[in-house]
């Protein structure tokens, strides 16, 4: 059996850059921007971000959003 989750990629990418963007590091940064869907699940993985809690619930899906 496969479950597939929502992912809010957008609040994401903007609190992985929110985190980042104080650092200055420029190469982080523009990894993180120019980052598509798995980079960014990666990325915060990397970080320590639990990535749970970015699942969206049915109520909350935008259909903007992409599917993992």
């Amino acid at each position: 059996m496969i479950i597939i989750k929502r992912v809010n990629y957008r609040k994401l990418k903007r609190d992985l850059l929110d985190y980042v963007g104080p650092s200055g590091i420029w190469p982080l940064i523009g990894s993180v921007d120019s980052a598509d869907e798995e980079e960014l699940l990666e990325i915060a993985e990397e970080l320590g971000y639990d990535v749970s809690d970015y699942i969206l619930e049915d109520e909350d899906f935008d259909e903007d959003e992409i599917e993992w």
